[in-house]
């Protein structure tokens, strides 16, 4: 019964990834899923999970069932600290099921000014399998970042090297965005990711301040097709959001995430 259950959510999550066309470079928070996982408009901790260079201080906590599928909880928890003109982040993102568990946690480092930045990210996954030996592997990902006047932008090579699991090897990902802040209140971003073997994968978000403590986001990705909103509400140092992701083959996944960050 057990190797049952087993082969029956190894075939949900491989017909996800089939589905979900550019793999799974999933959100890491609530916004992250409101923006597609576009970076500067995300701008929390976690943000380190796709961009090694846009790391900053600050904990997020961030909880979701994948595709709205109750046996498929997911849980990110990422902190980040600034010294000087470097950051350091930690970040752990855990997807629990009683008979498939995957872990994924790294350390990350940056260096820079505002203008330029760079980042390192150095990154272990473990899955564990009911009654399966524990599997894992370390992997590194490289990061830069730029910025002039209202435009900034970011670039990612994640897995270098296309580390691998026994024999099964990791997916491979690099992603480009551009952030072009069009109003005091509000951004306009492009971001482009492309995995080895599959097609790219662009996303066009906004997001407008409707207040100092409301923030409004929305996106839409192709590729698949993937619908993407939420907010964000914030009092003082903390800010609770919300973030919809619709795919277009799968169900809607929900997000809630607590942020706390020590400059506002």
């Amino acid at each position: 019964m057990k190797t049952l259950k087993i082969f029956a959510l190894i075939m949900i999550i491989f017909h996800c990834v089939w589905l979900s066309g550019a793999g799974l470079l999933l959100p890491w928070s609530a916004k992250s899923a409101a923006c597609n996982c576009c970076g500067f408009i995300s701008s929390d901790s976690g943000t380190i999970l796709s961009y090694p260079a846009l790391g900053g201080a600050g904990i997020c906590f961030s909880s979701t069932r994948m595709y709205n599928l109750a046996e498929l909880p997911r849980y990110v928890l990422s902190a980040g600290t600034e010294w000087h003109d470097f950051t350091m982040g930690y970040a752990i993102d855990h997807l629990h099921h009683p008979c498939y568990k995957e872990t994924n946690q790294l350390i990350n480092l940056g260096y820079g000014s505002e203008n330029f930045r760079a980042g390192i990210n150095i990154r272990n996954i473990l899955i564990d399998i009911s009654e399966e030996p524990l599997e894992g592997a370390v992997i590194f990902d490289l990061g830069i970042s730029w910025q002039r006047k209202t435009l900034s932008s970011a670039v990612s090579w994640l897995n270098v090297g296309a580390g691998a699991i026994e024999t099964e090897e990791l997916p491979v990902y690099f992603v480009w965005e551009m952030n072009w802040q069009a109003v005091s209140d509000g951004n306009l971003a492009v971001r482009i990711e492309k995995e080895t073997g599959f097609e790219f994968h662009p996303t066009l978000a906004g997001d407008y301040a409707l207040s100092r403590s409301l923030r409004l986001i929305s996106s839409y990705s192709l590729y698949p097709g993937s619908l993407g909103c939420g907010f964000e509400i914030t009092i003082g140092k903390i800010a609770v959001s919300y973030g919809l992701q619709y795919h277009e083959d799968l169900q809607e996944s929900h997000f809630f995430s607590l942020q706390y960050a020590p400059v506002n």
